[in-house]
């Protein structure tokens, strides 16, 4: 849902600057670069974010497996010394 309200208020936006560009013909490049610029630089933080979120998962899962392993070696070594005691 939130992906879609981004991609709405995104599309409204640059209707906007283009009819604004269609008004002030003078800045029309001035505009429209600062507006890909800006639009530019955007995308890269949201593809920063997801990085930085992806990053935050994987270091939890690493967490995860780790506690996964000990739980695995403790009931190897519990297997170990009942068959050793008997």
């Amino acid at each position: 849902m939130e992906a879609d309200i981004k991609a709405t208020v995104l599309a409204l936006l640059t209707i906007g600057i283009s009819l604004f560009t269609l008004y002030y013909r003078k800045y029309q490049l001035i505009i429209i670069g600062v507006y890909f610029g800006v639009l530019i630089i955007y995308f890269l933080f949201v593809y920063l974010n997801k990085i930085e979120e992806h990053d935050r998962e994987i270091s939890e899962l690493k967490k995860l497996l780790k506690r996964t392993d000990d739980l695995i070696d403790l009931r190897a070594d519990i297997k170990f010394l009942k068959n050793k005691t008997k």
